[in-house]
């Protein structure tokens, strides 16, 4: 702001013009509280509150030089002719009985395309059986307010029940990318000639409400998974939900900076950029890690545990330039007893040179079962999902070397595609080892079956395997590839494949944890898993081509209905007793209200009237003292081209000013409020009050 000094000369000095973040822009809100208020923030029912809308243009290009004269002066540009104040009126309903809420939306069903719209996607029961029983159609329903478009209900006065279609579109739709400036429309599927195109590109967020239908539809392209100028850098979070919530017994270890469970590489590279700058993907997943973020340097004297293939490091190395942050896929792994749903799986040697190296751990190297490096394919007999013999371990089946049973499955929730998912385990946790030193202690890292118990560590007076104990090693990975029972992945695992072989296939892993149970599980014949629990992984994902019904060319497209969600009119229905809900408000009044917004008025509400009804004020002794006639109707909203409330909604009360009909101020005392509803009946209440503004003269 320029202010001039005694010699003429202008200086200038910055002035905050406004502050807020830079967020999108919303066209509707809810309010849910009183801002000013010094006490209880609660909004009063029938208070007018106000409101203003101002549209502004931030512009500072280059910050404003005084000495030089140079930059932008006025950053903050205020619009003119486009501010308006707005005045709602918090009340109940008593003559429209509402069936939605603001902010309640549809269930969603994707029909094609992929991307996660920055929501936790949850997927309905349903979708998942079918993709796990081979009916699965390509449409996927998710759980309400859990899809990938955001519609949500914003005028349930208004609401207009049906089934909608929302398609993108972009300049090329028979190609597999999805444009930036790509649109959308929004088809009424009971009216198909009812067609609502979106004002603005994906690439620009926008919430566009729908005055005719009484919801809004907010999309705006997102950012993608280790997009680290987001604020969440493309993280969701996660969830873990058991079958019975009173029996959580699964968990996995946590990344630390130093010591063994160091097992996420998030440090500046020599190429001097970093993985995981803010640390978000180690820390918000309860212990599960990108697999792209794994530790797999090997320094001899720094011994530390990591599902990572640290064998090779130059392969580890050529495996991350073929991967990427945006790989990360919104997953839910499935852990469940019921074996009909197990994932056919390659079982992987988890040992890492750590234990087969000489020299290492203590001065002396152990050995894998047949002599098995790290991500080979475990050495040991294929197994199936049963134990027939009651032994306690899967009985083989016969099918050549390390293919083995996950108890449960992955699958991809933006798709609906089934993953591959596998596990591997440490045979250096075998019974020749331990018989030696720990006769009394049964390792599970030789069994071909996923089974991580409780036990971290042990105490050993030979050389020190111990502290990398970690319950056999039972890591667990989830890929993006389709399951096909892992068989690419078991050829090209396999024991003495040249590394080549493995970094073509170990870019597709995408998840890993390191699990730790309660100890609680059951035995493999029972189904090993006690409790069924799902767990659910998301990362930001944008809107892309994928090819789901093919309904529209892989391109995204969604259907959604709205049902049992309009408002039913009361007074149509002659509901019984809606008189009952009008009131006089406050009652008794004592020379002050709420409603009256200086100490020079009074005011008094007659509340919950219907649109149509007669007023009439008396007192006690009969005389008439004033009335009001209403005959309201809503006012149509018709000069915008799309108005968010296509009729306003009529005024729920009326106020008396405690005068006559004559303009002079009523006396202290009891009166009636006589209300005739017509064809809703009749009410008469009778209210005291004390008039603050009475001239006796006056009567």
């Amino acid at each position: 702001m320029p202010h001039p000094t005694e010699a003429g000369e202008l200086l200038f000095e910055p002035t905050v013009s406004v502050m807020g973040a830079d967020d999108n822009i919303s066209h509707t809100f809810r309010i849910t509280e009183d801002q000013f208020a010094t006490a209880d923030r609660q909004l009063i029912n029938h208070k007018k509150y106000y409101f203003t809308a101002i549209a502004y243009a931030y512009n500072e290009y280059q910050a404003f030089d005084t000495d030089n004269n140079t930059g932008q002066r006025t950053p903050y540009l205020e619009g003119r002719r486009n501010i308006q104040t707005y005045v709602p009126v918090p009340r109940p309903l008593s003559y429209e009985k509402l069936n939605s809420m603001y902010g309640d939306g549809p269930i969603i069903t994707r029909l094609d395309g992929a991307g996660a719209g920055n929501v936790f996607l949850d997927i309905s029961t349903d979708t998942r059986d079918a993709i796990i029983d081979g009916t699965f159609d390509g449409s996927i329903t998710y759980k309400n307010g859990a899809g990938p478009i955001d519609v949500k209900i914003y005028n349930p006065l208004d609401v207009v029940e049906g089934e909608y279609q929302l398609t993108f579109t972009d300049s090329d739709p028979t190609d597999d990318m999805l444009d930036p400036d790509a649109t959308w429309t929004l088809t009424s599927l009971d009216n198909p000639g009812n067609i609502i195109r979106s004002e603005k590109s994906i690439d620009q967020f926008n919430d566009q409400v729908m005055g005719q239908f009484g919801f809004s539809v907010s999309i705006g392209q997102t950012e993608d998974a280790g997009d680290f100028d987001a604020d969440n850098n493309g993280v969701i979070g996660i969830r873990v939900e058991y079958e019975d919530a009173n029996h959580p017994w699964l968990t996995f270890y946590g990344d630390q900076n130093g010591g063994v469970y160091d097992f996420a590489r998030t440090e500046v590279e020599e190429s001097e950029w970093e993985d995981d700058p803010n640390q978000l993907f180690t820390t918000s997943y309860n212990g599960m890690i990108p697999f792209y973020l794994t530790n797999y340097r090997f320094v001899p004297t720094e011994p530390y545990i990591s599902p990572a293939w640290i064998d090779n490091t130059a392969g580890m190395s050529i495996v991350k330039t073929r991967m990427e942050m945006q790989d990360l896929n919104n997953i839910d792994i499935v852990l469940t007893s019921d074996k009909s749903k197990w994932s056919r799986c390659v079982v992987v040697e988890t040992a890492s040179p750590y234990y087969f190296n000489p020299g290492n751990l203590g001065g002396a190297g152990f050995t894998t079962v047949g002599n098995s490096r790290n991500f080979d394919l475990r050495n040991s007999p294929s197994v199936g999902k049963e134990d027939s013999n009651g032994d306690g371990i899967p009985d083989e089946d016969g099918d050549g070397i390390g293919m083995g049973w996950f108890p449960g499955y992955a699958i991809d929730v933006e798709t609906g595609t089934r993953l591959n998912i596998f596990f591997g385990e440490n045979s250096v946790y075998r019974q020749e080892y331990f018989d030696a030193f720990l006769p009394d202690e049964h390792p599970i890292g030789d069994d071909m079956m996923w089974n991580p118990d409780d036990r971290t560590t042990f105490t050993l007076t030979t050389p020190n395997i111990s502290i990398l104990h970690t319950s056999g090693h039972h890591y667990f990975y989830v890929t993006r590839q389709e399951y096909d029972g892992c068989e690419e992945l078991r050829e090209r695992l396999d024991p003495g494949a040249l590394f080549t072989r493995k970094y073509n296939v170990l870019n597709d892993i995408t998840w890993a944890g390191i699990p730790l149970t309660d100890g609680s599980l059951v035995s493999y014949a029972e189904g090993l898993i006690p409790n069924d629990v799902t767990i659910k992984i998301r990362v930001s994902n944008p809107y892309q081509v994928s090819e789901g019904t093919g309904s529209n060319d892989g391109h995204p497209s969604y259907r959604f209905k709205i049902e049992n969600q309009a408002a039913e009119d009361l007074i149509d229905s002659v509901a019984p007793n809606l008189l009952s809900a009008v009131n006089v408000v406050p009652n008794p009044y004592l020379a002050y209200s709420e409603y009256e917004v200086s100490q020079f008025t009074t005011t008094v509400k007659v509340t919950n009237l219907p649109p149509r009804c007669v007023v009439t004020i008396y007192s006690l002794d009969g005389r008439f003292i004033r009335q009001y006639r209403r005959d309201e109707e809503g006012i149509p909203q018709n000069d915008r081209s799309n108005p968010g409330v296509l009729v306003s909604q009529v005024v729920p009360d009326l106020e008396w000013d405690l005068k006559n009909s004559q303009g002079i101020p009523v006396a202290s005392g009891v009166y009636l409020v006589h209300i005739n509803g017509y064809e809703l009946g009749e009410r008469t209440i009778k209210w005291f009050g004390i008039n603050r503004k009475f001239d006796p003269s006056g009567l």
